[in-house]
């Protein structure tokens, strides 16, 4: 099992990357109704802080090649979610709006330096010298993220260590406040059916 600063890792690198996804969907208008998952992999099923996600992620802060078997399973059990449903198919039923949210999400998570289990940059512009995988749709729409990114302000984000530290701005409140409620919720499990401590949260 994971120890706590390996969950605390986890779950603030993944509400870090919920922040940057829905600011970024946010200021380029991107945003996909039919998607039920958001705040972006926080809530419905698959949901990386559902325990069986969250106990195979975190074991990434410790050591990645011990526990990769865990690591492929928690991805694949996340893989569930509408967003990769869309986005890892190609789904020839994918709209403007999911294509968009897809490549949001796949370049967000290349600037995340807190993702110890894959290269990551750490400008926007080294993100063209990255090589993305995908259908030429998805390429393209890869490479319209990175073109307006380039146009606007991106909160800087990795100086961030506790979960007060998670920004307001940018994104709707209500969004804001179900990501918190997300992450108190989840400890509070943790502490009940697993029986972690998290003394000092």
């Amino acid at each position: 099992m994971p120890n706590e600063r390996e969950i605390h890792a986890h779950i603030l690198s993944t509400s870090l990357h919920s922040y940057r996804v829905e600011y970024l969907s946010t200021r380029l208008k991107v945003d996909d109704h039919d998607d039920p998952d958001r705040p972006h992999d926080m809530i419905g099923p698959g949901n990386k802080l559902e325990w069986r996600c969250l106990e195979g992620l975190s074991l990434a802060y410790r050591d990645r090649n011990k526990y990769v078997k865990q690591i492929i399973k928690a991805v694949n059990f996340h893989r569930q979610q509408y967003h990769h449903q869309m986005w890892n198919k190609d789904c020839p039923h994918m709209t403007d709006s999911s294509l968009k949210l897809g490549a949001i999400d796949t370049v967000c998570s290349k600037l995340e330096s807190e993702r110890e289990y894959q290269k990551t940059v750490k400008t926007i512009s080294e993100l063209r010298e990255l090589e993305f995988h995908g259908s030429k749709n998805q390429l393209d729409m890869i490479s319209w993220v990175i073109g307006e990114m380039e146009k606007i302000e991106i909160p800087y984000l990795r100086d961030v260590t506790t979960f007060t530290q998670i920004p307001k701005t940018g994104i709707p409140a209500q969004t804001h406040d179900t990501i918190m409620e997300r992450i108190q919720e989840t400890i509070r499990e943790l502490r009940k059916d697993h029986g972690y401590k998290f003394a000092n949260l």
